[in-house]
């Protein structure tokens, strides 16, 4: 049923939606219409208001949602009133605990401009997850987003205050720079006793010394059982801050059971080698960094498992050695995230 096509949706279907939204338990929305009406200083016209209120008939039914996907188009600035009130009202879905925010089209193989964080309070999306965190962040097990555009400052303080049931968090470019020294804030998480599985990926705020810090002490997960990080950081990270931690600071109750990194230097990797992991991937780093870091005694305590990509380079005798030195089974079997310009072997 698409009802951002409503006249080409058989009449029958969009009168027997009512009843069938009662069964659902996962659904995907797009809340940008396919004939887009002109949109006219600010103000969005018919096209818009026909869709909210048609979605809003629909989901007003749902009362069994538990996993809601919401489709958005970045250019989209309109207020989408009718849509955003319905879902400030907890008791409209009240079994939702799983979110996903999926832009429309976006490519993590390009390169996007931050927004200001003046300008992103005037996107629909901003507003969107802002009235979606005020309103269900504390019911929340699951939360994915996949957006060009950074939080603003005050998205990101809600989501680490009031998200205190999550066990996955995957943010993919929500943290610009502009986020850098709010992130890297001293401040365990809501979800810091209860999430599991954290991913990070494209996330230029996302200083891998903070990462490591904030993972080691449990500010992001005392359980935390796996870690991804994907492109994230900018040329601008102090190398120095922070300093790697100390085996006696780390405060997780177990090792984590697999961290995967994808592209880092590596300082980078000395930051994250003192966390206490089984399974190690490592792509789209220089294998030479690689053992320059696992040669250092401690690094990554617990570490059973390495896997790399499966091309040769002239190292590998090297590394084969250093691995079966500590106890520590390779494997050349390490998929990266996706394609990438500057790893074409990968």
């Amino acid at each position: 049923m698409d009802l951002t096509r409503a006249h080409k949706t058989p009449r029958a279907l969009l009168y027997s939606a009512p009843h069938l939204a009662k069964h659902l338990r996962i659904l995907t929305v797009e809340t940008w219409p396919h004939d887009p009406p002109i949109h006219d200083g600010g103000l969005c016209l018919e096209g818009y208001q026909t869709l909210d209120s048609s979605l809003v008939r629909v989901l007003r039914h749902t009362k069994n949602l538990g996993d809601l996907t919401i489709l958005y188009n970045p250019i989209d600035l309109c207020p989408h009133d009718t849509l955003l009130s319905f879902l400030s009202h907890r008791a409209n879905l009240p079994r939702l605990h799983s979110l996903e925010f999926y832009e429309i089209g976006i490519d993590y193989e390009r390169y996007y401009a931050e927004p200001d964080q003046e300008d992103i309070p005037k996107t629909f999306y901003h507003n969107l997850t802002q009235t979606m965190i005020k309103t269900h962040a504390p019911y929340l097990r699951r939360f994915i987003t996949h957006s060009s555009q950074s939080f603003h400052s005050s998205t990101l303080s809600l989501l680490r205050q009031t998200a205190s049931r999550l066990t996955y968090l995957h943010i993919g470019m929500g943290l610009g720079i502009a986020l850098r020294d709010l992130f890297e804030e001293d401040v365990p998480w809501a979800c810091a006793e209860t999430l599991e599985h954290l991913t990070l990926r494209d996330c230029l705020g996302g200083h891998l010394g903070i990462v490591a810090s904030h993972v080691g002490r449990g500010y992001m997960g005392t359980n935390l059982k796996t870690l991804n990080v994907v492109v994230c950081g900018d040329p601008s990270d102090d190398q120095k801050s922070p300093r790697p931690l100390q085996p006696q600071e780390v405060k997780l109750h177990s090792p984590l059971l697999q961290m995967h990194i994808d592209h880092a230097e590596a300082w980078e990797l000395r930051k994250l080698a003192s966390i206490p992991v089984e399974e190690l991937i490592v792509t789209r780093v220089f294998r030479p960094e690689v053992i320059e870091v696992l040669s250092v005694e401690g690094t990554w305590p617990g570490i059973k498992r390495l896997k790399v990509p499966s091309y040769s380079t002239e190292v590998d005798d090297q590394l084969e050695d250093l691995c079966e030195k500590r106890g520590v089974q390779l494997e050349f079997t390490g998929r990266a995230w996706g394609h990438c310009w500057c790893h074409p072997q990968d």
